[in-house]
This record gives structure tokens, sequence and C-alpha cells, in this order.
């Protein structure tokens, strides 16, 4: 389409514990990995809240109704969560933007992929500053999705 701009690609990786774990395993708790790309894992994320799905009946039809996608990481001098909310806030025409999260295995191959598609901000907010705990200032973005995916190999 003319005049209409192209969504942008936003990657998160995640990397399972290093303990010996099996393909057919349960993958433990989680890290984030540090070699994504893209805007939300450019600056290391450490929790993924997965939207929730459900099945809603509206006037006898069958719809999906999606749960926010939130992601959090440690606050640093970027700017890049922040001005995508604050272009979303501002303009109605604030391109959307597919984002994907990827589990890797121990091994760093990769274990499941998801696809958001549609993503755009609704929540931004921070962390209280707390100089006596001496806790790290989390960043929060909270996205509206249209839709996910599993992504399964051949």
């Amino acid at each position: 389409m003319a005049g209409r701009r192209q969504a942008r690609d936003v990657d998160i990786v995640l990397h399972a514990e290093r303990d010996a774990v099996q393909r057919s395993a349960i993958l433990p708790g989680l890290q984030f990995g540090r070699e994504a790309r893209g805007l939300l894992a450019r600056a290391g994320a450490v929790e993924v809240v997965f939207p929730t799905a459900r099945i809603v009946m509206v006037a006898r039809r069958r719809s999906v109704a999606f749960d926010p996608l939130v992601i959090r990481r440690g606050l640093t001098e970027s700017t890049e969560w922040f001005d995508w909310w604050e272009q979303e806030r501002r303009s109605a025409r604030a391109p959307s933007r597919r984002v994907q999260v990827v589990l890797l295995r121990p091994d760093g191959s990769e274990g499941l992929r998801w696809f958001f598609r549609d993503c755009r901000p609704t929540s931004y907010a921070l962390s209280p500053l707390n100089a006596l705990v001496g806790a790290p200032v989390i960043e929060s973005l909270e996205l509206r999705v249209a839709s996910f995916e599993l992504f399964r190999r051949q």
C-alpha cells in the first residue's frame, strides 16, 4: 500500500539455564540472551509475561481475546522503549511492530519461537527509585497484540 509504513520486527531471545537439559525435558528457569537483534532485546530484557489467549463468544460468534504482552528490562540510557511508547501516544499513524520471542536451549540452539503480530505499546512504567535498597530500576513496556502463533519447524 502506498504511504503505509512498514512494520518493524522486534526480537527477544531467552536462554535456558546452563544445567544439563534433554531435548524433551521441560526447560527450567530462564535467562534472557544478550545476542538478540531488535529493539526489545538490545538492552537485555529480564522478564517476559506472555499474554493469555481466550476464546470468547460475541453475538454467537467465536473470537479470540488477548491479554497484553509485558516485557521488562533493567533501565539503561537507551530511550528506545520510551520512544516507541511516546510515538504511539502522540501519533494515530504510528506503525505496529511484530515481536518475536525465542527460547534457546542450554546449548544455544533454538528451542521455541513465538510471533506476536501488530504490537503496540499501551503502558510504559519505571520501578521506584530507592537508594536504601540499591535495587536496579526496571523499565516495563506493555504491548497490545493482535495475534500470536508458535513457530513450528518442519
